[in-house]
């Protein structure tokens, strides 16, 4: 039975493969669990269509979609999702934008089956279509810069973040996306 991203978005727990877990259960994971986890993610940033990697996951309806927009509390708990996201990728918000921590590196940009490429261009989309655009353009715009001093998204994996950024809907690769390191 799938539960409603609202449903989840209000702390209601959810069975992923590890076990039942709440919003906050999730941000409070370590980065190690993150990166190995791939159930998350959907739930965290939900889009439109289904994932082939939790078809269990809540879906985005122009409904729900509506609700989030008009909804402080639900566009919170994304911006937690953010701001948890960011902190793994060794980014945060800083003076109203999404820039580099101390402590940033390219480690989790570079691994060779890009899954964490394609976290990205789902947290941007949903970022854009819940109403978060600014958060959207801003991450996508560290990207960019990350990408011009370091080269290391692929064009397909650029291509995606374009299509993302405008909330535009983008094939799930059958490829890998990410560039070789």
């Amino acid at each position: 039975m799938q539960t409603s991203i609202t449903e989840f978005y209000n702390n209601n727990p959810v069975l992923l493969y590890a076990g039942d877990f709440t919003l906050a259960d999730i941000l409070a994971q370590s980065d190690i669990w993150l990166e190995k986890q791939h159930d998350f993610i959907q739930l965290l940033f939900p889009l439109p269509e289904v994932s082939i990697h939790n078809k269990e996951a809540p879906t985005l309806t122009p409904q729900i979609i509506e609700q989030i927009i008009n909804s402080p509390l639900y566009q919170s708990k994304i911006m937690l999702a953010l701001i948890r996201m960011l902190k793994f990728y060794k980014l945060n918000i800083n003076n109203g934008k999404v820039e580099r921590s101390f402590d940033f590196n390219t480690r989790y940009y570079c691994y060779s089956h890009g899954h964490n490429h394609l976290r990205l261009t789902r947290i941007i989309r949903c970022l854009y279509l819940c109403g978060l655009t600014y958060w959207s353009n801003s991450l996508y715009d560290i990207l960019l810069e990350i990408q011009k001093e370091h080269n290391i998204f692929s064009s397909a994996t650029l291509n995606h973040f374009k299509a993302a950024v405008s909330g535009e809907k983008y094939e799930q690769p059958n490829t890998i996306i990410a560039k070789s390191v």
